[in-house]
């Protein structure tokens, strides 16, 4: 249970927030708008926010996807941050050799969509944004987000999320409650990642805009709420069923860590996911930065390296984080080979970040 103060944020804090939020709902609001007729098919659509700096992170998310046993699922979207030219010219090629018959439809930002979210270039823009603009091309009642960065590793997951929210006729079934942000357990709001949720109950509640973060108060606290909390708070019912962490790989605030280390690496914390993306990317098809890294990081005198342009002090992650990220790592190698030995290149790379965390030890 996260531990916060009972008011929340200051008064300062929360001020500040408040006018941020408000000027960026400002400026999205009408950029994405969602159909008046509702959706009529049965079945799922899962709704991947995919970003078009990594390519190859949506297509290793597929390539799980594609071993779900799931006849209910009609339809993977995803949703990629960019103009259709911008993506390689066989990208459709490359997601029909993992997606495994999946159905899968590509959808983009209008130019100027993509002006003003690479303007603010933030991960909560780009989330929101790809996450309404799924919304509106769903075609079936139901719908699930599925974060960039998750690996789904039980089979019957996809099955199971559908099942439960039609079993228990809800607007919103997460797979816990929201917990960040001064927002707590209690207030029962459900986590965004992997939420399933019926798409005609929002789409006719609320609109694309109200979906964003915004600050209020919440049992006489000041907090933030999240992509979709206030949409969650202001109508329909929520529900949660647990995703037991052994189900899936999911490092979380990857993608966002990798949008702030591009841009604005101050904001990136200490112990960060960021290590995980080479191998994502290797599961992708790309092994290029995995082998790269490798050799760098087992090179370095102080465990850091440069990735994606920008310095990155890999080694300050600490001996625990390493642990867990190859505890990750080898689950989901384990199981994208069918539970056989994972790949020498794999283990070479996580031998390499265990190396930078003892060489930057000493400086700690």
């Amino acid at each position: 249970m996260t531990t916060t103060a009972p008011s929340g944020y200051s008064f300062p804090q929360f001020a500040a927030k408040s006018v941020l939020r408000a000027a960026a709902r400002a400026i999205l609001s009408g950029l994405v708008t969602w159909p008046s007729t509702p959706s009529q098919e049965d079945g799922l659509t899962v709704i991947i926010g995919a970003a078009w700096r990594l390519p190859h992170v949506a297509l290793a998310n597929l390539r799980f996807l594609s071993l779900q046993k799931a006849d209910c699922v009609r339809e993977v979207l995803l949703v990629f941050d960019c103009l259709p030219g911008e993506l390689p010219a066989d990208y459709p090629q490359r997601i029909a050799a993992v997606a495994g018959g999946l159905p899968v439809r590509c959808l983009f930002y209008t130019p100027r969509q993509v002006r003003i979210a690479r303007t603010i270039d933030w991960g909560w823009i780009y989330s929101w944004m790809s996450w309404s603009l799924g919304i509106g091309a769903c075609r079936t009642r139901l719908a699930m987000l599925h974060d960039l960065d998750a690996l789904l590793l039980r089979t019957d997951i996809l099955q199971e999320r559908h099942d439960r929210i039609r079993e228990h006729n809800c607007t919103y079934m997460g797979i816990g409650y929201y917990e960040g942000r001064h927002v707590i357990a209690a207030d029962r709001l459900a986590k965004t990642f992997e939420l399933t949720f019926n798409v005609n109950d929002v789409r006719s509640s609320v609109k694309p805009v109200d979906l964003f973060n915004r600050m209020a108060v919440i049992g006489g606290r000041r907090v933030e709420f999240d992509t979709f909390l206030h949409a969650q708070r202001l109508s329909g019912s929520v529900r949660v069923s647990p995703i037991d962490e052994t189900d899936m790989v999911h490092p979380s605030q990857m993608i966002c860590q990798f949008v702030d280390h591009v841009r604005r690496p101050v904001r990136v914390p200490t112990v960060n996911n960021l290590l995980m993306l080479p191998y994502y990317q290797f599961l992708g098809g790309d092994d290029s930065l995995l082998v790269s890294l490798s050799a760098d990081l087992a090179s370095s005198p102080d465990g850091s390296v440069k990735a994606w342009g920008r310095p990155l002090a890999a080694g300050r992650i600490g001996a625990a984080h390493a642990d867990w990220l190859r505890k990750q790592t080898l689950r989901a190698e384990s199981a994208a080979r069918s539970g056989g030995p994972p790949d020498q290149r794999v283990l070479r790379y996580l031998d390499a970040i265990d190396a930078a965390v003892n060489q930057a030890a000493p400086a700690r």
